[in-house]
């Protein structure tokens, strides 16, 4: 099958080709074709997208990257790929590497920006779930739990499978119980045992949530929780 291109213009410094396998989860970079004109965006569909673009040759090379911190010069090229093809199958790739270079740069808020605009943009896309994920634990790391738990919530609402949706509602969870947040906790624990009343932590987190309840002097709550984590107890022991 014969491969559509698209060209668009851009204001080019250093000609570099960016191409990255859209099967893959890693982005790389080449030297330029010859066989590109220069000051064009190239999109090709099928397995390879590749895009030329400006940026500082120095930027690229890793070492420079490793001992300088100058990923944000690369990250702006990234956005700069999003903003000449927004509808393009790279578009979404791009702003998710965007926001991992400012990431690494430790450009918080940049990096959040990215991934905010991924996820209003392309709800659908592939890379959207891991952009997602990564905001919510720049927000953890910045001890901002009650933003990193919506964030991990509409994470699971998107995960691409049964686990990750899981795994991503326990961590999200998890959050209000960092955070101090016992009514939150509560209140989303109800939610998770729901939804995931199978989970192997189950037994755990009930009796995690009693406590709270307690030092909250919630004695009937607690009291009902306690009673429950028997209840488990005694199942898993029956199952075993």
């Amino acid at each position: 099958q014969r491969a559509k291109v698209q060209t668009h213009s851009l204001t080019t410094a250093v000609d570099i080709l960016y191409t990255r396998q859209l099967q893959g989860s890693h982005c790389n970079f080449v030297a330029a074709s010859q066989s590109l004109h220069s000051n064009t965006v190239v999109t090709v569909n099928g397995l390879n997208t590749c895009i030329r673009f400006s940026i500082p040759h120095k930027v690229m090379h890793p070492g420079f990257q490793q001992t300088q911190g100058k990923t944000t010069e690369a990250a702006e090229a990234f956005e700069k790929v999003y903003k000449s093809v927004p509808q393009s199958d790279i578009a979404p790739v791009a702003l998710y590497d965007a926001g991992v270079l400012y990431e690494q740069d430790r450009e918080w808020d940049k990096a959040i920006k990215t991934y905010a605009l991924l996820y209003q943009k392309y709800p659908d896309s592939r890379y959207t779930f891991d952009a997602l994920t990564r905001w919510g634990g720049i927000k953890e790391r910045l001890k901002d739990y009650p933003v990193a738990a919506q964030v991990y919530e509409k994470a699971a609402e998107i995960a691409p499978d049964a686990t990750l949706r899981e795994e991503t509602s326990y961590r999200a969870l998890s959050m209000y119980e960092i955070g101090k947040d016992l009514n939150g906790f509560y209140t989303h624990y109800k939610k998770f045992r729901d939804k995931f009343p199978e989970d192997r932590r189950m037994l755990e987190l009930t009796y995690r949530v009693a406590v709270s309840r307690e030092s909250v002097k919630d004695i009937d709550g607690a009291k009902g929780l306690y009673e429950r984590v028997v209840l488990i107890h005694k199942k898993s022991g029956a199952d075993a």
